[in-house]
């Protein structure tokens, strides 16, 4: 099991035998690679995680056998949507169905925690153990999503607050900012960007509809989970109400 990533024209890392390491140095990954910039190394860690959610999702549908199912269902060509994951059987095996919810945060379908992947391995930070056993043993699975519930869309000119008019500064103040060098102003705007904590470009969440058919088919206060456990997964609520009630999820 193998994958190669680049997340800077130096960083390549891949899993050898479930496990992340640098591909020139065979070491595990490190967080604080610049020491005197946090944020670099944030945004580094949160480009690396984007990777491996993006590579579990592959594991998902070609070492699992699941399917992508987009929900809602019913969405328009142009609605926000998100995804889960199913087996075949998922919705018609009679016996027995097993479902995989992981907690709230940054982690995505099929995995249990970000930082045992990078640290540990796939089998500690990912669900894909727990799936195989579950479809050796017969049962249909289905790996919910309930983190991907909104898409992130750059705001318009209109949207984003302009800047305060630099025309209300002293004289004396925007004098000295045209004196400092090139190199000098080049190198602080470097450490600016890394170590600012704001995004680069401005976003806003657009939320991912709740199917009104089946919204009311389960008591939850929990509404991520609300959202991806039971939003359109089947227009035909009698099978799916018999299996949540086996593994215990409806009263």
């Amino acid at each position: 099991m193998a994958m190669v990533c680049v997340l800077n024209l130096t960083l390549l890392f891949f899993f050898i035998e479930g496990q992340l390491r640098h591909i020139k140095t065979g070491e595990p990954f490190v967080f604080n690679y610049r020491e005197d910039l946090h944020r670099w190394n944030q945004k580094r860690y949160e480009a690396l995680g984007e990777i491996i959610t993006r590579y579990v999702y592959e594991l998902l549908e070609e070492e699992c056998h699941l399917k992508k199912v987009y929900v809602p269902v019913d969405a328009e060509e142009t609605e926000p949507r998100s995804f889960i994951f199913m087996s075949e059987d998922a919705m018609t095996n009679p016996d027995k169905l097993m479902i995989l919810i992981q907690g709230s945060g940054v982690v995505r379908a099929g995995q249990w925690a970000r930082r045992l992947i990078i640290n540990e391995d796939l089998d500690s930070g990912t669900q894909i153990p727990y799936i195989k056993r579950a479809i050796q043993e017969g049962y249909g699975v289905i790996v919910l999503n309930p983190n991907e519930n909104y898409i992130e869309v750059e705001k318009t000119k209109a949207q984003v607050q302009l800047p305060p008019d630099s025309s209300d500064e002293p004289a004396e103040k925007r004098e000295r900012k045209d004196k400092i060098p090139k190199d000098t102003k080049k190198r602080r705007d470097f450490y600016e960007k890394y170590r600012n904590p704001q995004k680069e470009k401005e976003t806003m969440q657009v939320y991912i509809r709740v199917n009104g058919l089946l919204k009311h088919m389960v008591p939850t206060t929990n509404n991520s989970l609300q959202f991806t456990c039971w939003i359109c997964l089947r227009k035909d609520p009698t099978i799916y109400n018999k299996h949540a009630e086996q593994v215990g999820i409806l009263h």
